[in-house]
Parts: structure tokens; sequence; C-alpha cells
């Protein structure tokens, strides 16, 4: 439910060219609810573009307007190396039929990332929606810190070293870790990436910087999530993809684990895996998923959990960060080499509780269950903003339940 929707109709600036000049300019005479048009057009950036006011960014479709990232690599956690920097809007931010090319391949700009965004840390009143993007050649594509809102769509990835990274900002108040479970699964208030495609070809495997292997996405720090119905096909027979990573807390009393995941509808196909999923805190839904591969060796371990660090380290935060309210339900992987089409099982190579880390407190039907939560409806499919056609300010909303957060919930 959406308990209110503000449409904005604004003007239309045209850039003259892709360039960075023109399009800063565009965006630097945009108000709230205006869009900026680039034309079809290639341009190289060497420095990134500010966006900190409600506008819609548009090209003239992902393969005919492109740019470069040139702009110098820098710190990881910060918009150094970005292309866009979308910095505590208030309202929505849209960027749409742009295609970027990363520049990965360049010799020391392994921090390099297309968008960093920030919209600020407790309940804001920032969205965030990339539609219809074409990325190539990238180290990582979205760089999110936020516990706003934001929505991924039919996006085409190719070569992406780490697609998403959502972070939240981390509080160890923020009230939503003390309200329960299910007035977060299945609601609005999270980042969805959903209808997106992803390819790794063995070119890519060629320059790589990680050296073993490469993720969809990760996330922690109190990350609210949502993917869905995606497709992910890596035909690379020597270099691994672990496909989710999923993390809890990190740095005892200073990092916090992800709040919740909702992880269901998507097909990979994956020569070599190493995790598929790594999911190491927090709570989590994972159905209606489908893995394969085509060779006898396939993925290390398709679904796997684990607190985070050594055996003598349990989360500064007790439960509240732990793997918990955790299910698992109607995913299935095929190994076409040796015939075999089976669900997910517990206890088995295809989902367990890794053997060597601080796992004392994760049992299957204690902290993972293997059912699907009679309380659990799915968000709305597609997203509402995806049937909106101007500039919009979605009010957020909660779906309703029962049960405590950290208590199980069946």
């Amino acid at each position: 439910m959406l308990a209110e929707v503000m449409l904005f109709i604004g003007a239309t600036i045209n850039a003259l060219s892709a360039s960075f000049g023109d399009v800063t300019n565009a965006i630097g005479q945009a108000s709230e609810g205006d869009t900026v048009a680039i034309p079809a057009d290639a341009a190289a950036w060497t420095t990134n573009a500010e966006i900190n006011v409600a506008i819609t960014i548009t090209g003239a479709g992902a393969n005919s307007t492109i740019i470069s990232n040139a702009v110098p690599s820098g710190n990881a956690n910060t918009a150094e190396g970005s292309l866009f920097d979308i910095d505590h809007p208030s309202g929505t931010v849209k960027i749409e039929n742009i295609g970027i090319y990363g520049g990965y391949i360049d010799a020391g700009q392994t921090h390099r990332k297309s968008f960093f965004i920030d919209t600020g840390g407790g309940d804001t009143d920032a969205y965030v929606w990339f539609d219809n993007l074409a990325v190539n050649d990238d180290k990582s594509t979205f760089y999110i810190r936020s516990d706003a809102n934001g929505l991924i769509s039919s996006c085409n990835f190719t070569n992406v070293d780490r697609i998403a990274y959502f972070l939240g900002y981390n509080n160890t108040s923020f009230s939503t870790w003390d309200d329960p479970v299910t007035s977060y699964f299945g609601s609005a208030n999270a980042w969805f990436m959903e209808d997106c495609h992803a390819e790794w070809t063995e070119n890519f495997w060629n320059y790589a910087d990680e050296g073993e292997y490469s993720w969809l996405l990760a996330s922690g720090q109190g990350a609210r999530w949502v993917v869905r119905h995606n497709a992910v096909n890596s035909t690379s027979e020597t270099y691994k993809i672990g496909y989710v990573d999923q993390h809890g807390d990190q740095q005892p009393g200073n990092v916090r684990a992800v709040l919740f995941s909702e992880f269901y509808g998507n097909t990979a196909h994956i020569e070599q895996g190493y995790r598929l999923f790594n999911f190491r805190g927090g709570s989590g839904l994972i159905f209606s998923n489908v893995w394969w591969n085509d060779n006898a060796s396939g993925a290390d371990v398709l679904l796997e959990f684990q607190e985070e660090g050594s055996a003598d380290h349990y989360p500064a935060y007790g439960t509240n960060d732990v793997v918990t309210n955790t299910y698992v339900w109607a995913n299935s992987w095929t190994n076409d080499a040796v015939d075999t089409y089976s669900p997910l099982e517990a206890g088995t190579v295809s989902m367990r509780v890794h053997p060597d880390s601080c796992t004392n407190h994760i049992e299957f039907g204690v902290n993972v269950f293997t059912n699907a939560p009679v309380w659990y409806t799915p968000y709305t499919y597609p997203h509402p903003w995806r049937n909106w056609p101007t500039t919009w300010n979605p009010a957020k909303a909660s779906a309703g339940g029962n049960g405590t957060r950290w208590g199980a919930v069946q």
C-alpha cells in the first residue's frame, strides 16, 4: 500500500551534449521536478556530477547516450572515482536511458564506481530510481549508503565486478531494529533490484583484480534490500562468481548486520561458483530461485550460513545481528553434467552451516527455517514506481504483521 503519491511535472532542460560541462550546466539550471535530457552522444568524464535536488536525468537510450568513467579512483567508501554523486537530495532522483563504460580495466582504477548514493541516515524523504541502464566493464556500479528506499530496474550489466553495494547508515539506535520483522518483509521500505540482467564473459577474468571471485551484490551495516526476478549468466569456466554476500557484525560494536533481505524469483547460470549466497548475519527470505551449471564441479556451495568473524567472536549487539528469522524454501539447482535436479536441502552441499565459524547458535528449525512463513506476502510486482510516468515522491508505507523481530516467527 502506498499512503501518498505527490507528482511533479516540471520543465525539460536539454543538455547540448553528453560532455561533463554541458550536463552539469543543465543540472545547475534544474529545479525540483525538472528533467535534464542528454542527447545521443558519447563523452568521457574526469570529474563527477553532484545531484542534490529531486530531478530526472534521461539519456536518448542506453545504447545511444554513453558516458565513460575517466574520474581518478580514490577512497572506495566515498564519492571519489564516481560519475554521479547523489548527495542528500530531498525528494526523488531518477536516472534512466544511459550507457556507462566503467573503465575498470585501466590500471590502478580499482575503486571506481558509477553511482555513489548518500541519502542520509534515519527516516529520510529521499528516493532514488535507476532504470534502463547498460553498464559495461565497471568495478562497482552502485555504492549505496542510505536508509531510504530505491529501485534498480531493467538494467543490463556486462563484466561488472560488483553491481551493487547496499549499505545502511549503521544506526545503533535507529528504531527499525526494534520493530517486528513482519513489519519489513513484504513492505516498500527497502532498496529493490528487479528485472535486471548480468553477464560475465571469459574476457573479464583476464583483468579482474580480485583474483578469486566477483559478486552480484554485497550488503551490510543495516541495509534493507529486495532482489527479485533478475537473471545472471557467467560463462567463465576458470573464474568464480559469488552471487550474494550478506554481512553480519563485521567489527564488534561498530558495524551492524543487514537488517533484512528478500531474494526471490532469480535465475543464475554460473559455470564456476564460490558461495552463491553467503549469509553472515541478519534476517532474510530466500525462495523460488533457480541455479544451474553445465559442468561437474559447479559451485563450492549454493547457500551457506555463518557468523561474521572468528570462532571466539559474537556480535556485540547480541541476537540483533546474528543469523535469525531466516526462511528458505522452493529453491532448486541443477547440474546438467551429472543430470541432477533437486531442491536446496538443509545440511547438504546445497545449503549448509559453515563448519569452521562461530555458528553454534545457527540451527535449522530454530534460526533458519525451510518453510514459507504464513504471514508473508511479497511486495507488489512490478514495483509501483514503474507504472508512474512522471517524477514522484512516494511516502513510505509498510506492511502490517505480527511477531517480534528477534524471536522465531513461523
